[in-house]
């Protein structure tokens, strides 16, 4: 999987779980946060990566 793929993927689970929180409570908004901090990690996984491929 490329760099900017991993960026993709990431960026949907963070709009994903964005939505997931947006009007809920709960187990729905528990869901919805730990995906957006996920796709964070994804995102800055894969930018590390590419920029360390750069150098």
């Amino acid at each position: 999987m490329s760099t900017a793929s991993l960026q993709r993927l990431g960026l949907g689970v963070i709009l994903v779980g964005g939505f997931l929180t947006l009007g809920s409570t709960g187990t729905f908004y528990a869901v919805g946060f730990y995906a957006m901090l996920l796709g964070l990690g994804v995102v800055a996984i894969a930018w590390l990566h590419d920029v360390e491929r750069r150098a």
